[in-house]
């Protein structure tokens, strides 16, 4: 399973791509989750959602190369974020 940082820091376009005509190609991005291996619906909410936050903000296209990355901002963020996904009812 990835962790939040390893979503944060994930790169649409792969570095032997960045920098030539087949980057162009890549026109967006998407997330899956397995929902065979989570049990229920609770599940599911704790495996997506923050995940989910994080990979949204990775589709900015101005978004810094990961390295260059403020995790520690993104977090700060997530708690917020967090404490409201918390709060959703099914």
């Amino acid at each position: 399973m990835h962790t939040l940082e390893d979503v944060y820091r994930f790169e649409p376009v792969p570095p032997r791509l960045a920098g030539t005509a087949h980057a162009a190609h890549i026109i967006g991005i998407q997330a899956n989750l397995w929902t065979e291996v989570a049990e229920n619906r609770g599940r599911v909410d704790y495996q997506a959602f923050p995940r989910l936050v994080a990979f949204a903000e990775v589709a900015w296209p101005d978004l810094p190369a990961p390295a260059e990355r403020d995790f520690d901002d993104f977090e700060r963020r997530m708690n917020a974020a967090q404490y409201a996904l918390s709060h959703l009812t099914h």
